[in-house]
């Protein structure tokens, strides 16, 4: 929402004093936005392998917990759930290489605890078949924006994962998607 001109300037007029009370009592009703802050000011680029670390180990621990077995649609749930913490950390840390790393890394633990979900095309995984396919989609772009360098790091385990798609039922999807054999 756009601000009045009438009010800006009123605001920009309130004594530093008041205008640092209603600057904190804003920032803290946003969420996000305290986070970006907290990363940005106090915990600097130096914290990013932590947090990155600790979004893994979320996500290994949950699946360690729910075990190998479970319907495609709780693992479509749980996948959602662990892809919307590495959109989270991505929007606060703006870091895109770890960004990619994490999305990869979901990618493979897709491969490898939901493979047998991706076997035959049904009713009851072809949401999750998109899902994947979704998710591929995603990271492409990540990937192709990285230097060279850094998608060298990445490129045979997205190949990987491409293979792992082209192989499996997320091949439906894949194509209509336009995704390529590799990168």
């Amino acid at each position: 929402m756009a601000l009045e001109p009438e009010l800006k300037e009123a605001i920009l007029n309130l004594s530093a004093k008041d205008r640092d009370k209603l600057l904190l009592r804003l920032i803290t009703k946003d969420k996000k936005l305290t986070k970006q802050l907290q990363h940005q000011l106090l915990d600097g680029p130096e914290s990013l392998d932590r947090k990155r670390e600790e979004v893994s180990n979320t996500i290994n621990e949950h699946i360690n917990r729910i075990g190998n077995y479970h319907p495609p649609r709780v693992f479509l749930s749980n996948l959602r759930e662990w892809s919307a913490l590495i959109s989270e950390y991505a929007s606060i840390t703006k870091d895109k290489y770890g960004e990619m790393e994490l999305r990869l890394f979901l990618l493979e633990k897709i491969q490898e605890f939901g493979a047998d979900y991706l076997v035959n095309l049904s009713e009851k995984n072809e949401k999750l078949a998109s899902y994947v396919a979704g998710r591929i989609k995603q990271i492409l772009p990540i990937y192709h924006k990285l230097h060279e360098d850094f998608q060298f790091d990445f490129r045979e385990r997205l190949n990987n994962v491409l293979s792992f798609a082209r192989s499996s039922v997320v091949y439906y999807y894949a194509k209509e998607l336009g995704f390529p054999k590799e990168v």
